[in-house]
């Protein structure tokens, strides 16, 4: 039957086995391939939330800014009892601020260093960056954190801690 299709028997068994031998390799570069589209998935996943997250802080930074142009507007973020227009005008932009720092550390931009550093040296050293955190941190302890966002209200926590202590040492 194989003389009939041309070539001898040897000659079909020595291509069978280079048929082989390719199909190992084929088999290889499949396989890698698709850890190659596996690895491809995962990054424009990882891609798309960078982007949702984006997303919101413009959203949230288009809420708050009207919100500091418009005194009307900041009333619809509820009363503080005891905090003037200036304050609470103040109190929001600190807010964007942290919510810009959280979104900037949550990417892996910053690191934790980083993030104390910036309320140290930043927010906790003004009156107004204290009475923000006095006044944020009860909301946050109130509200279920969890993951990142509880990670990162610790380490705003552990800062204010240190400033207030600071303030009573001085």
């Amino acid at each position: 039957m194989f003389g009939l299709l041309g070539g001898t028997l040897d000659d079909w068994n020595r291509l069978s086995a280079i048929g082989q031998a390719y199909g190992s390799v084929s088999a290889i570069i499949s396989a890698v391939a698709l850890a190659g589209v596996i690895l491809s998935i995962a990054l424009q996943q990882r891609q798309t939330s960078v982007m949702e997250r984006y997303s919101l802080i413009e959203q949230h930074f288009t809420i708050m800014r009207a919100a500091m142009d418009d005194p009307d507007l900041m009333e619809c973020w509820g009363t503080i009892e005891g905090v003037d227009p200036v304050q609470k005008k103040r109190h929001a932009y600190i807010n964007t601020i942290s919510n810009y720092w959280f979104t900037f550390w949550d990417v892996h931009k910053g690191t934790s260093s980083q993030i104390r550093a910036n309320f140290a040296l930043e927010i906790f050293s003004t009156e107004a960056g204290l009475e923000w955190w006095r006044i944020a941190r009860e909301v946050r302890i109130h509200t279920d954190g969890f993951g990142k966002q509880a990670e990162f209200d610790a380490i705003v926590e552990s800062e204010y801690q240190k400033a207030l202590k600071s303030r009573e040492q001085n």
